[in-house]
């Protein structure tokens, strides 16, 4: 595999993006697979949380509990990467841990608000709308650093926010066997908590593109995921989630068949590998063209659903999937350079 952080010729330049298109679009695959997982997940959890905090649980604990699943997950895989990754931790450094900790607490928050609308939400309908990461980089790039979007990732972008809006019609056909999303508290309660996951994970794109050309991939990993566990345990306590952390919660959390494999699959996939796939290849390509590329999620994440019986694929999953495939096409042959 070439190395993301080497500075490649003329000849090699081309190729240099084109892995990094293939890398992002790996990561997407497995970010997908985290869609239909984290409600499986957070299923578990509930079941675990009523039969140890009775009406905790039932009334306000939701959030908290969510916070939490969110540390864990964090917790583990940033153990899990160090473990691997340990002769690049020890030289660990002030720039890399800025950039991994600012990117961080973007995505906590985040992956909070998402997993949060989770409950109300489709998978794919969830990833589709945590998509809108499209139409938000270009106007933030364009707003806050005065850089020019090219006409052709314009044309890409409004191809790839039609997918999206046919992805996000309303479909009660798609509803299957193993769905657990439940009736919002009020109107696009998952919808609105969506779209502001969609805004911080903008800025956690922006952030890497700034800091991340310069920033060690396996130490800015490292350090994002620490920051987004710690952020995501004090949420958690904040919320009133302090007794989550029982041993007997955590005992039962582990005999549960649904809840480990969910988690050791998000965790080693979703969170280790796609992450540093991410981290170290998303600075190769510029923010407008890294955020249509991320639109791969919302179709693998439907393919998930589909396969894993959350939801039932309908001609609005195929057809609005098979704009935002072109649309990733189109931006990858748009931008062969760093400058697109």
């Amino acid at each position: 595999m070439p190395d993301a952080a080497a500075s490649p010729g003329p000849s090699g330049m081309r190729a240099r993006v084109r892995w990094a298109v293939g890398m992002l679009g790996i990561a997407c695959l497995f970010w997908g697979l985290s869609f239909p997982l984290m409600q499986f997940a957070m299923e578990a959890f509930a079941r675990v949380a009523r039969a140890h905090g009775g009406e905790r649980a039932a009334a306000d604990a939701d959030l908290a509990m969510r916070g939490m699943l969110n540390g864990w997950r964090f917790a583990i895989a940033a153990a899990c990467y160090a473990a691997f990754s340990l002769r690049h931790q020890i030289s660990l450094n002030r720039r890399d841990a800025l950039a991994g900790v600012t990117v961080g607490l973007f995505f906590s928050g985040g992956i909070f608000l998402q997993l949060a609308g989770l409950r109300y939400t489709l998978p794919s309908l969830s990833s589709m709308l945590t998509s809108l990461v499209v139409v938000f980089t270009p106007f933030a790039q364009a707003l806050l650093w005065k850089q020019r979007v090219s006409r052709a990732l314009w044309i890409a972008t409004v191809i790839a926010l039609a997918g999206i809006a046919v992805l996000a019609m309303p479909n009660p056909a798609a509803v299957a066997e193993n769905t657990v999303a439940v009736a919002p508290p009020w109107p696009l309660a998952g919808e609105l908590l969506t779209v502001g996951c969609a805004v911080l994970f903008t800025g956690q794109i922006l952030a890497l593109d700034r800091l991340g050309a310069g920033a060690d991939p396996w130490r800015l990993t490292f350090a994002m995921f620490v920051a987004t566990a710690v952020s995501s345990f004090a949420l958690a306590v904040l919320l009133g989630g302090g007794w989550l952390f029982h041993a007997d919660v955590l005992l039962s959390l582990v005999r549960d068949p649904s809840f480990l494999w969910s988690m050791i699959a998000m965790i080693l996939l979703s969170s280790v590998l796609a992450f540093h796939l991410m981290n170290a290849w998303q600075p190769a390509v510029v923010p407008a063209v890294a955020a249509i590329v991320y639109c791969l999620e919302p179709v693998f994440a439907t393919g998930w659903s589909v396969a894993l019986r959350t939801e039932t694929a309908t001609a609005i999953t195929l057809v609005g999937g098979a704009l935002v495939l072109l649309a990733v096409v189109l931006a990858t042959r748009a931008s062969a350079t760093k400058n697109g």
